[in-house]
C-alpha cells in the first residue's frame, strides 16, 4: 500500500518545503517520520491537496478482490476503503450529518468529517458512519495514465512503481474546506483496504501537519 498526501497538481510532498503546483526535477525526497515511525506530510494550507492511497489485491492465486466500494447502499455496512482522522476535518458549524453524502444537503452545506481520536475499527455504528463519510469522498483510478498524481516530469503515475500490477488502485481526495485540516496542528491518518470476503489489510499511518 502507499499512503501520502500529494499538491493539488498531483506531485508528492514529502518536504517542508514542497508547497509547489508543479513537480521538481530529480527524485522526491523521503519524508521524515514521528516518533512512532509515521511519515509526516507538512503543508502550509488545510485544504487543496490531494490524500493518496493505492492499494492492491493479495498476491495469493484466487484471493477476493479488492472491495472498492466508497459507499454502501446499506448504511449498517462499511466501505472497502476504511479511513479515519483523529481529529475533526472541515467546519466547525455545521454539525456533521451522520454522512454527509447521504444527506440531501447540498455539497457547500456538508458539515465535515468525524473524528476518530483512537483510530480504532470497534464496532460501532459511530466508526462505521465515519468510515462511510470520509471514504465517499474519494475517487477511484484504475488507469495510471489517469492517476491523479504526476511524475516529476508531469506525466501521469501511480506511486506504485509497477503500476497496475496486481490489481492496484488507486484512491484519491482532493480535501477542500469542507475537509479542511486544523491549522497549526498535526493530524493522524489511519487506513485499510478490505477484499470482497470482508478481510481487512494490515493498517497504515501518516501524519498531515499543518504549519501555522
Amino acid at each position: 500500500m502507499w499512503f501520502g498526501v500529494s499538491t493539488g497538481s498531483g506531485c508528492p510532498v514529502s518536504c517542508p518545503g514542497c508547497d509547489s503546483q508543479t513537480c521538481g526535477p530529480g527524485p522526491t525526497p523521503l519524508p521524515p517520520t514521528d516518533a512512532e515511525g509515521r511519515p509526516i506530510f507538512e503543508r502550509k494550507s488545510t485544504a487543496y491537496f490531494l490524500i493518496v492511497v493505492e492499494a492492491r489485491n493479495s498476491s495469493v492465486l484466487g484471493s477476493p478482490e479488492l472491495d472498492q466500494t466508497l459507499l454502501p447502499a446499506d448504511p449498517f455496512v462499511r466501505p472497502g476503503l476504511q479511513i479515519l482522522a483523529n481529529k475533526r476535518l472541515g467546519p466547525i458549524d455545521p454539525q456533521p450529518e451522520d454522512v454527509d453524502c447521504r444527506s440531501s444537503l447540498g455539497i457547500q452545506n456538508w458539515g465535515g468529517i468525524p473524528a476518530n481520536p483512537t483510530l480504532e475499527y470497534d464496532p460501532l455504528q459511530t466508526v462505521t458512519d465515519a468510515l462511510s463519510d470520509f471514504a465517499c469522498r474519494f475517487e477511484i483510478h484504475r488507469d495510471p495514465g489517469l492517476a491523479c498524481t504526476e511524475d516529476n516530469l508531469g506525466n501521469f503515475r501511480f506511486m506504485n512503481p509497477d503500476g497496475a500490477a496486481n490489481g492496484t488502485v488507486q484512491f484519491c481526495y482532493y480535501v477542500t474546506s469542507k475537509g479542511a485540516f486544523p491549522a497549526g496542528e498535526d493530524t493522524i491518518l489511519k487506513v485499510r483496504a478490505v477484499d470482497t470476503a470482508g478481510n481487512p489489510g494490515l493498517a497504515s499511518e501518516i501524519v498531515v501537519r499543518i504549519r501555522p
